[in-house]
């Protein structure tokens, strides 16, 4: 549970920053190029497509997974373990096999993001 807290703490505090940073510079891209061009619309997108993972953590995945995990993890920090805790293994793993799930939605926008950039990028060559 504490590898689980330590590395939420530190996603937590950079992800949103290169997530905001990352649109940042696909929207620069899109808006330097000043005439529509299928790479400007690409890269808009991708501006638009990389700050929904932030989005989607904080509604979605907050309260469903990260709140129980750390409140979780907090109990386990003053010693107690397993039902102590107030959660069997299996509703852990349970816990667990949904935040995998989800993060790997938020790995795939990335994904999808990073395509996009790639494809405007090739784009912004080809004309």
């Amino acid at each position: 549970m504490q590898q689980w807290k330590t590395l939420y703490i530190r996603g937590r505090a950079v992800a949103p920053l290169l997530a905001i940073t990352c649109s940042l510079c696909y929207g620069f891209l899109a808006y330097a190029g000043r005439q529509p061009t299928d790479a400007m619309r690409l890269y808009a997108v991708a501006a638009g497509t990389v700050p929904l993972i932030v989005i989607y953590t904080a509604i979605h995945m907050e309260p469903l997974v990260n709140r129980p995990l750390m409140e979780m993890a907090a109990r386990a920090q003053t010693g107690k373990k397993g039902k102590e805790i107030g959660v069997s293994e299996a509703e852990l793993g349970q816990i667990l096999r949904k935040w995998s799930g989800m993060n790997a939605i938020r790995a795939v926008v990335v994904g999808v993001s990073a395509v996009l950039g790639a494809a405007a990028t090739v784009a912004s060559y080809r004309s």
